[in-house]
């Protein structure tokens, strides 16, 4: 998987603003998922349905710290690996990192589904809102457990010394949420 840019070899300083302007765009990448839905689904729905996304982004916020605990922490590990020349840890850490990170987004999903119309009065949902919440959330919560995993592997990627790639995923993932909210909304 890695493209090796010089993890190793190359000056630090160099690879720090080449991983830094690639997270960085990587982020503001992830950013446009709510920007681009939140413009959609005011021009599709209205003030309700943009209200209702603001009532889901909390649980999309505590899904992406979930993904960045495994992702980030089995990135860490495989760097660590990486320089004591450990390559057999790698495989293992990595597995039970996307695999965690699914299974956290598993956990919130199931959370977000059995605690249902509370957890969204919880979050702020109104007589007004929450029909619009319900659905939006029903949406959010069957792709957590996917979208925990790709976060996850986006930042073990970046690790292994490809951050352009993990880059591309994330604005191939932007593209089919440009594309997708259209579909789902106007359709």
């Amino acid at each position: 998987m890695s493209q090796n840019i010089g993890l190793g070899t190359e000056r630090i300083s160099r690879l720090l603003r080449a991983f830094a302007l690639l997270c960085i765009f990587s982020l503001i990448v992830s950013c446009l998922y709510n920007i681009v839905d939140q413009i959609f689904v005011g021009n599709g729905i209205g003030y309700l349905g943009n209200a209702a996304t603001g009532i889901i982004f909390p649980v999309t916020v505590v899904g992406w710290g979930v993904s960045l605990l495994f992702g980030d922490g089995s990135a860490a590990y495989l760097s660590v690996c990486a320089g004591k020349n450990d390559k057999e840890a790698i495989p293992g850490a990595v597995a039970n990192s996307i695999v965690g990170a699914f299974l956290g987004g598993l956990l919130i999903a199931l959370l977000g589904y059995c605690l249902g119309d509370q957890l969204l009065y919880g979050l702020g949902a109104t007589k007004d809102t929450i029909s619009f919440a319900r659905d939006y959330g029903f949406i959010i919560y069957a792709m957590m457990p996917l979208a925990l995993a790709q976060n996850a592997m986006a930042s073990i990627i970046r690790a292994d010394g490809s951050p352009k790639y993990a880059m591309t995923a994330m604005l191939a993932g932007a593209l089919v949420n440009i594309i997708g909210d259209p579909l789902t909304i106007f359709a």
